[in-house]
């Protein structure tokens, strides 16, 4: 097993195929006005080897916030999140993150977008190359290496972002509502892209994690979809997806599961009596759990960095403590 970073604390020596396991989540955050604000209370959640999770939840359920803790971007007011067993107590060494609005470097063409990563990990020049171009290819923008984003469309720009996480080669890939910027044909197309690569016997990634608030996307995804409710953001239901591959979203079987997960969305299913009335504000709780977490929740480029910077650092200990070893040798 490889050494983990120094922002991870080991509470369990077991190997399982548990990715990433929080317990009892939950995260406040307090506004300059001093008004605290409750975002998550007490979810427990485990992302496991071989399985598609998506996070469904209405706006302001605090999936986003959700996403974000997982990925140790911020740390939990309360409880607890694990990678590979270990406490995380800063960005998940495991996680790369496509985000909604591409977070694309203006600057950078698409290929040294992609590298971006691979550059922070001190891989060379002649290896990132190699995977930058493997991974543009295939997400589909072989012949558009040296274009700038701005001479890319909305579509182009998001398969630039995933191929700049899926390069890395991490565990889990975190996705925070990565299609609900493109339009309807655009959206789709990637969804196919995405479950393409995810079928492939070469794929590295080992789950992935979606937010979204479009049920018919969550079905046709993923195998399990966790159903956040709001004020604050707590888990309600964990419904699997026991429907073939490809899915056919005009079969009874699918239409069914996307009415159960909207009855639980809605408060019309036994499951959630309650979450009618706790949903009314959502927009506005939304709102101002943005206004009292911006950076955690809007600036994704600066959260990218984090990433990448511990990274690095990942990396520079893993070299030094593998130098000791040989020394001690």
């Amino acid at each position: 097993m490889n050494t983990l970073n120094s922002n991870a604390k080991k509470v369990q020596s077991s190997i399982t195929s548990d990715i990433i396991d929080a317990k009892h989540i939950s995260q406040s955050f307090t506004s300059d006005s001093g008004t605290t604000q409750h975002v998550l209370h007490d979810i427990s959640f485990t992302l496991r080897e071989g399985e598609i999770v998506a996070i469904l939840g209405r706006s302001g359920a605090g999936k986003s916030t959700f996403l974000r803790t997982m990925a140790g971007l911020v740390q939990p007011t309360e409880g607890t999140v694990t990678y590979r067993g270990r406490e995380l107590t800063g960005p998940n060494p495991g996680v790369a993150i496509v985000f909604q609005t591409f977070a694309l470097m203006p600057w950078l063409t698409v290929q040294d977008n992609v590298e971006l990563g691979l550059r922070a990990r001190g891989v060379s020049k002649e290896k990132r190359t190699e995977l930058a171009l493997a991974a543009i290819d295939a997400i589909g923008l072989d012949g558009f290496e040296t274009a700038y984003p701005k001479e890319l469309s909305g579509g182009m720009r998001q398969r630039v972002g995933i191929a700049r996480a899926l390069v890395l080669r991490p565990d889990a890939l975190f996705m925070d509502e990565p299609f609900s910027a493109l339009d309807v044909l655009t959206a789709e197309n990637l969804r196919q892209e995405v479950l393409k690569l995810w079928s492939s016997e070469e794929r590295d990634i080992k789950s992935v994690l979606i937010v979204t608030h479009n049920i018919e996307e969550a079905v046709q995804m993923a195998d399990r979809v966790v159903v956040l409710g709001s004020h604050p953001g707590h888990l309600i239901a964990d419904v699997n997806v026991d429907l073939p591959r490809p899915r056919d979203k005009h079969s009874a079987e699918f239409e069914a599961m996307v009415d159960n997960l909207y009855a639980i969305l809605t408060g019309s299913a036994p499951e959630s009596t309650a979450e009618q009335d706790a949903s009314e504000d959502a927009d506005s709780q939304d709102q101002a759990n943005n206004a009292t977490n911006e950076d955690a929740e809007d600036n994704e480029a600066a959260a990218i960095a984090d990433m990448l910077i511990q990274r690095h650092h990942d990396d520079e200990d893993e070299d030094k403590q593998s130098e000791d070893e040989a020394e001690a040798g």
